[in-house]
């Protein structure tokens, strides 16, 4: 038996729409994943043609079930190759109740540690989430008397961080004059300070 929180698409494993943990789920609901919305769809116009056959014995009736399962292989596609190509972005991390600052938690580096880097432009959320439950003092007009200075996302948001981008912003620096560089010397100097008028 296969397990119900792993259910393929009827068209990659067609005995799934047969076996007995599914044979009840024939309407689809919100907490069903999409393909097993589309199974059950599919095992509903199963049943329906069938009952529909036992009242008037018209074989017409078996085209609902074939039109509904080219129905959900096309509609299938495109969900699909959407899903293959989010897995291979690498997703970030959004801010929620308990860490509304997206920084790594010492529990991420058993439970999560493959977590990308913190989302951008993600400022109401984060004041949202940080806000959440607070108690605020009417008359503070600026926001200034909750704490909100001590706390921030850190600048290393990823496990392991990112310690080679910030080893090349810190000591990757251009050839300087100081350095020697002849060329970096005259880069800041005018041309008439050498006789020279461009």
């Amino acid at each position: 038996m296969s397990s119900v929180y792993n259910q393929p698409i009827w068209f990659e494993e067609p005995s799934v729409l047969i076996d007995e943990d599914y044979l009840t789920k024939f309407i689809p609901t919100e907490t069903m994943s999409f393909g097993e919305q589309l199974n059950s769809i599919v095992r509903f116009a199963i049943y329906f043609a069938v009952l529909l056959f036992i009242y008037s014995m018209n074989y017409n009736v078996f085209y609902i079930p074939i039109l509904t399962m080219v129905f959900t292989y096309i509609v299938y596609q495109p969900v699909e190759n959407y899903q293959e190509k989010n897995e291979k972005k690498e997703d970030c991390v959004k801010p929620t109740l308990n860490n509304p600052f997206m920084n790594v938690m010492l529990t991420d580096y058993v439970d999560n540690p493959t977590r990308g880097p913190a989302c951008e432009n993600v400022e109401e959320q984060i004041k949202e989430g940080f806000e959440y439950n607070l108690y605020k003092d009417v008359d503070d007009v600026w926001e200034r008397n909750n704490s909100q200075r001590q706390f921030y996302t850190n600048p290393a948001t990823t496990i392991p961080n990112d310690v080679e981008s910030f080893a090349n912003w810190c000591y990757k620096v251009p050839y300087s004059c100081k350095s020697g560089d002849m060329e970096a010397c005259l880069k800041w100097e005018q041309p008439y300070m050498h006789g020279k008028i461009a």
